[in-house]
């Protein structure tokens, strides 16, 4: 899909497809008449990529990010930035010292229903929020070997979407307080993942949010978030490319990968613990970032 999406990018050429899938070579290959490899140090190593899209499995993200940006290269990274805090913030580092645009691949920023709920909040038309409420629905869950990792795959994989508008439309987060329960998938169970997920959100301003994510709903407006999404992976792209022709920051910078990645692992915290899990905002690398407090008792 990106690459096809590309190809229609008006200042944009795809030159080269890396892929672990002899099926995506191929692809690569007839479709986009591009060479492809196995290797993704051939496509990050070749002088005709200025710039990649990332679309591995979440625990590869962080380290392909770094990789791109010491080979000098602009990146789009889709989410979750990575699965650890640490890897998240080595990941950020690695672009700030390439001086290359690294844009995170939070899509419903590009979506029209959800910047229009942006414009409306922005323009004071909606007057102060008090109250956020976020639904997600897949109609099944993954299978247990997409997963991989004991991360739950449904906070810092799916929930990283939510969080992510949540700062978005009505600001920072003080605390988050997540229960889960695997209701419908007895595979997921047997891996110690849930399927189904509450979180409760206070923000900054006192408003009250609430995400609740469900892996097996069994039924949605539309098939696939492909399907759901289809206009604003094309704008994303083109914020991306736009961002590096102007050398200006990404519309959705590293910081806001990382921010997701502390708020997702504070979700799963708050999960392991039963309690709830406090936020606290400190200067790092001349940024503000979040940072974990201990639970609340």
């Amino acid at each position: 899909m990106h690459a096809a999406n590309i190809v229609g990018l008006s200042g944009a050429r795809l030159v080269m497809v890396a892929d672990t899938s002899p099926a995506a070579r191929e692809e690569a290959s007839q479709v986009f008449e591009v060479p492809s490899s196995e290797a993704y140090l051939d496509l990050v190593g070749s002088p005709e990529v200025d710039a990649v899209v990332i679309a591995s499995p979440p625990s590869a993200h962080a380290e392909m990010v770094e990789l791109a940006a010491a080979a000098g290269k602009h990146v789009l990274c889709e989410k979750p930035l990575a699965l650890a805090i640490g890897d998240a913030q080595r990941a950020v580092s690695a672009a700030a010292r390439a001086g290359v645009v690294l844009q995170v691949g939070f899509h419903r920023r590009f979506d029209r229903d959800f910047m229009l709920a942006k414009s409306r909040i922005g323009q004071g038309e909606l007057g102060k929020i008090y109250t956020f409420l976020d639904s997600m629905r897949d109609l099944g869950p993954p299978s247990p070997g997409a997963i991989g990792g004991p991360k739950q795959a449904l906070l810092h994989d799916a929930a990283c979407h939510d969080l992510d508008a949540a700062r978005w439309l009505v600001g920072e987060i003080d605390e988050i307080t997540t229960f889960g329960a695997t209701l419908a998938s007895e595979s997921l169970r047997e891996i110690g993942q849930v399927d189904h997920a509450i979180t409760v959100l206070r923000f900054e301003s006192g408003a009250l949010g609430v995400i609740d994510e469900s892996l097996t709903g069994g039924f949605a407006r539309t098939r696939t978030f492909l399907d759901r999404f289809t206009d604003a992976y094309p704008r994303e792209l083109a914020a991306f490319t736009n961002a590096i022709r102007h050398g200006s920051e990404a519309a959705v910078t590293g910081e806001d990968g990382l921010a997701a990645v502390v708020l997702a692992t504070a979700a799963q915290r708050s999960l392991e613990t039963k309690a709830s899990v406090r936020l606290r905002r400190e200067q790092s690398e001349g940024r503000l970032r979040y940072a974990i407090d201990k639970p609340v008792a």
